[in-house]
């Protein structure tokens, strides 16, 4: 029917997006394997209207729906400037081609990208305003960008993802789930210089020395959120990252100040070695602790650990995953005299699911 006339075509379009399940609204559009074969005729209604914001469930999709994706973004391209502001995409199956994805991405002019390895509904699009300074005729617009997934980082992507942390003027950057050693945490932090950066993430897989390095070398970062990664960090490994930072990073860095740093958020056994190198401002305005299962060290003296780098502390957050702790990590050392400079407390506990609230406390 949609190939007999246009009116045919506007007449009988509603009915099959509605049967394939293609959901267009006001400035959102999202896409599954269902509905990518749909978008070439979408675009060649009377309705269309280029989107503003992308969300693409790709489970399930193959080589023939991808390019389809990719012909139908390539096609946005003459419509007007910079059409699409943020793209989210997630659950990828490992056939998908997602470097040539994101290389439409990048010529859109897209100021957002995120690839999460799940959806997850409370994934909220970020949309960032222009940084002060930023070129408007940079090669790349990304200001945020959010990957995770080792695939970024193989042989056949990797230099695309370098070459886009290197020319993006990014202000947000997350990268987790990475598959990336110590080593090559090192050697890709150092090879990127992002002056306009202010929001950096990382899974506990890079070593806090090597991060303390590039936060020095990145004074204009407000926010620090280290991730528990993927699977739980051996206790050998905790141990090692905090003797080597002690080792080779505080003689180096013992100048340095980070007075930008406003929120900084991790396990305490992380933090702890990274505030002994970087040196945050004495006050900040929320810190937020996160103590897992398999954590072995005393809880209050943890706390106490990381929060004697300040002498203020607006909002402190302390979340317990699991919620099964052995009940002697809640004791309180006989000789343990040092105070919380907090001004808010809050205490939440999950249970087995990450998303799994069971209680917070203010």
């Amino acid at each position: 029917m949609t190939q007999v006339s246009c009116l045919s075509r506007d007449l009988a379009t509603p009915l099959y997006f509605h049967s394939v399940g293609l959901s267009v609204e006001q400035k959102w559009l999202r896409i599954n394997a269902q509905t990518c074969l749909a978008l070439l005729l979408y675009s060649r209604t009377a309705s269309f209207c280029a989107p503003r914001f992308l969300r693409c469930n790709l489970i399930g999709t193959s080589a023939r729906d991808l390019t389809a994706l990719q012909i139908f973004l390539e096609s946005l391209m003459g419509i007007q400037s910079r059409p699409i502001l943020s793209v989210i995409c997630f659950d990828a199956p490992p056939r998908v081609d997602l470097a040539s994805l994101f290389q439409v991405i990048k010529n859109l002019g897209c100021s957002s990208f995120t690839y999460s390895s799940s959806d997850l509904e409370q994934l909220r699009v970020i949309v960032p305003t222009p940084v002060p300074g930023s070129d408007p005729g940079a090669v790349c617009s990304l200001w945020r960008l959010s990957l995770d997934l080792p695939m970024f980082f193989s042989p056949c992507v990797a230099s695309l993802t370098l070459a886009t942390l290197q020319d993006c003027p990014l202000s947000s950057l997350s990268l987790t789930h990475t598959g990336l050693s110590g080593i090559k945490w090192a050697a890709l932090l150092r090879s990127v210089h992002l002056p306009l950066l202010q929001m950096l993430t990382v899974d506990v897989h890079c070593p806090p020395h090597v991060l303390a390095n590039f936060l020095i070398r990145h004074q204009n970062i407000g926010q620090v959120w280290i991730h528990p990664g993927q699977t739980s960090v051996p206790l050998e490994l905790q141990n090692h990252s905090s003797q080597k930072l002690h080792s080779h990073t505080l003689q180096q860095t013992s100048n340095s100040h980070l007075h930008e740093l406003t929120v900084l958020g991790g396990p305490s056994w992380y933090l702890v070695p990274l505030l002994a190198a970087i040196h945050p401002a004495t006050c900040i305005r929320n810190l937020n602790l996160r103590f897992e299962e398999d954590s072995t060290s005393n809880h209050f003296s943890a706390v106490l650990d990381v929060t004697q780098h300040f002498t203020s502390i607006h909002a402190l957050q302390l979340s317990f995953f699991n919620a099964s702790h052995n009940v002697n990590h809640y004791d309180v050392p006989c000789n343990e005299h040092r105070t919380i400079p907090a001004k808010q407390l809050t205490v939440s506990v999950h249970g087995p699911d990450l998303d799994d609230l069971l209680i917070s406390s203010p």
